[in-house]
């Protein structure tokens, strides 16, 4: 049975460790949702406390012993390199759940704690952001089945939708995530760049790369909807865009790499 019930939920406190981008969001969905935040960690104090300023309850603090505290679940959202320190150092009241939220570490990680598991949300995160965390679908791992029903119940909670994924799973969808994310991300930092080269705003490609997306996902198979030069294997318009790019060889070879791969 989980440790939440609808009848406990608004006595029920969880508390997290860290302050990043994750806890930023995470945080006030879980009070909005009903759960009482209980201590919210930082090793900068400062940081703790200005995230405690965002909800109504929760207090700010920069060690690892939870030892007294009264939540029953504590949520790891610290960076992924952290996680393994905090696991070694963090002191828990018997019986707590705790979990990480990382796409690509082990659930091992956490091996010494017998109710763990693994809450991951499938979105980017930015403190200067509104996200409505319940379109972000969760991933959910556990160890045993007091966690599993807790995170099951939590998500739903949040209104989010989940779904059970092992490790190899979790870190297949976060290699992907990287790719259709913070590659994509990264390549529209280069479209900005060139048009800044001739004054040009970004906000000009805007229908362009949102038709992009909404075709990519429309047509079940992103290659079927591929277009551009590379595809139509027009050299006379790639030879002239990698001219344009001869000052800058990594931006030339990041454009053969790429087009040449979509000519296949």
């Amino acid at each position: 049975m989980s440790i939440f019930s609808n009848s406990n939920k608004s006595k029920t406190k969880i508390s997290i460790i860290g302050a990043g981008n994750i806890a930023w969001h995470l945080l006030p969905a879980l009070e909005n949702a009903g759960f009482q935040i209980g201590e919210i960690y930082s090793k900068h104090i400062a940081n703790a406390e200005k995230l405690a300023s965002k909800i109504y309850q929760g207090k700010a603090q920069a060690h690892l012993d939870f030892s007294a505290s009264e939540s029953l679940l504590f949520i790891i959202a610290v960076s992924d390199q952290a996680i393994a320190e905090v696991a070694n150092h963090i002191i828990l009241p018997s019986g707590a759940v705790v979990v990480h939220t990382s796409g690509t570490t082990d659930l091992k990680t956490l091996e010494k704690f017998e109710h763990r598991g693994v809450f991951y949300p499938i979105q980017t995160f930015s403190k200067n952001r509104k996200i409505n965390l319940a379109q972000a679908p969760i991933v959910i791992e556990a160890s045993t089945q007091l966690a599993k029903e807790t995170l099951v119940f939590v998500a739903n909670q949040l209104k989010c939708n989940y779904t059970f994924l092992d490790a190899d799973d979790r870190k297949t969808i976060h290699l992907a995530a990287v790719f259709a994310c913070n590659f994509t991300n990264h390549l529209l930092g280069i479209a900005n760049e060139i048009l800044d080269q001739k004054d040009l705003d970004l906000s000009i490609l805007q229908p362009l790369v949102q038709e992009t997306i909404a075709k990519a996902f429309g047509c079940g198979n992103p290659y079927l909807c591929q277009t551009g030069p590379a595809i139509r294997k027009d050299e006379i318009t790639m030879q002239h865009h990698l001219s344009m790019l001869s000052t800058q060889p990594d931006l030339k070879q990041l454009y053969q790499l790429i087009s040449e791969r979509i000519k296949g």
